[in-house]
């Protein structure tokens, strides 16, 4: 069964277990564009979420690589390193934005978060700054988790956030040295 409300050109539709949010409507209703789409359990629609990734990504690649640019770096920060990690992110979330989401399964947009924490330690690795600043990029991506995916994700993404939190604690290849360890959890 459909139901549809609207209010100006705001429009909910519900059809089962299946929510929608667009803007536009009546003669405009080609252009119509879904603004939010829940699935069952409040969960984000595949696309919905993969987008709202896909923001992540390029808000946050995009404010690494203007501020890095603009504000002077600690004596030893790899200046190249921390610009193509930006950069990276930055077309990482473009491309995010334009794959077709909708044909894959709803944890298909997992890999997303697991290249947010690869990105995560490759900038933790090319700038010198302390670890103790990356906690909330990982909460931010467990919110993302929340929202977008079915319950047990997080349990089931703990290895690769462990595996990226450690990264940084193994010795350095370059230098030969251990850098100073890094917060716990």
């Amino acid at each position: 069964m459909s139901a549809s409300r609207s209010l100006a050109a705001v429009t909910l539709e519900e059809d089962g277990g299946r929510r929608r949010v667009t803007a536009g409507g009546g003669r405009f209703r080609e252009a119509s564009t879904t603004l939010l789409e829940t699935v069952g359990d409040g969960v984000l629609g595949r696309l919905t979420a993969a987008r709202l990734f896909a923001v992540i990504y390029l808000t946050g690649g995009g404010l690494v690589a203007v501020v890095s640019a603009l504000v002077p770096q600690q004596p030893g920060t790899n200046f190249a390193g921390v610009e193509s990690v930006a950069i990276s992110t930055f077309v990482t979330g473009a491309v995010a934005w334009w794959l077709p989401w909708n044909r894959w399964p709803q944890r298909a947009s997992v890999v997303l978060a697991i290249l947010a924490f690869g990105c995560i330690s490759a900038f933790d690795a090319a700038s010198i700054a302390d670890g103790y600043r990356y906690g909330l990029f990982y909460i931010v991506i467990f919110a993302w988790i929340g929202l977008a995916q079915p319950r047990g994700t997080s349990l089931l993404i703990t290895p690769a956030v462990a595996v990226a939190y450690s990264l940084r604690s193994w010795p350095s290849a370059t230098a030969g040295t251990q850098p100073p360890p890094r917060c716990c959890m």
